[in-house]
């Protein structure tokens, strides 16, 4: 149980890590789940100390599988929010043999996206400072926000269409879009109104079947989007 006193111990500890070693550690799903769900640091902290007082204690066989179902750190704080906006296929209703041909390499990039997230969340558990562990976070929150681009991509192919024309019936500009998008990213702070016209634009750009970069997700998500 030292690795759990060790994590204690640290002056700003990670709720990821935390996450991990309480999932390895106790067998409670119920606190796993609201854990999770809540990213509620104290009743963390608070069991993984009960933990760390009940001596030796075997790993949890499930605690990887518990860890990715439970843990929705990397989740965006917007997700409910763009839900209700942008209807995301779930993977686990979409064969890819159903897919028409351009989208079934969509289908193959996320599969690869997948695999690539799992081996990346290894070596964040596994990584023995702060700083690696953020690297490791950055790069699974850029390919999480890929990933989303791209199920949104197959969502509007299959249900909505491709879409070129906005509410008002007027023409749609990827291109201009893209460069507001990349030029209220580099701003300080936004106003209210460009928020709302950022996030507008993306949406545009995911009915129009568009692929966002990897780089303007993860600003976007710095951003607060």
């Amino acid at each position: 149980m030292n690795e759990i006193k060790e994590y204690l111990e640290q002056q700003s500890p990670d709720f990821i890590q935390g996450f991990a070693l309480f999932c390895k550690y106790s067998r409670n799903q119920s606190l796993m789940s609201f854990i999770g769900r809540k990213k509620d640091m104290v009743m963390l902290r608070y069991n993984l100390q009960k933990l760390s007082e009940m001596g030796d204690i075997r790993p949890n066989p499930n605690a990887t599988i518990h860890e990715v179902r439970f843990n929705k750190f990397l989740t965006s704080a917007n997700t409910q929010e763009e839900n209700e906006k942008v209807k995301i296929v779930d993977e686990r209703k979409v064969k890819r043999e159903d897919l028409p041909e351009e989208l079934k390499d969509v289908y193959d990039s996320i599969v690869n996206d997948y695999k690539l997230m799992r081996s990346i969340h290894e070596k964040m558990k596994n990584a023995n400072s702060d700083s690696g562990r953020k690297e490791f976070r950055d790069q699974l929150t850029a390919i999480e926000l890929q990933v989303k681009s791209k199920w949104a991509h197959i969502d509007g192919q299959l249900i909505n269409g491709k879409k070129t024309d906005d509410n008002s019936g007027n023409s749609f500009n990827v291109n201009t879009a893209r460069a507001y998008i990349s030029k209220m990213l580099k701003k300080e702070v936004l106003t209210d109104e460009q928020r709302s016209m950022v996030k507008q634009k993306v949406e545009e750009l995911i009915s129009a079947g568009a692929v966002l970069k990897e780089e303007t997700l993860l600003k976007l998500k710095e951003k607060g989007f």
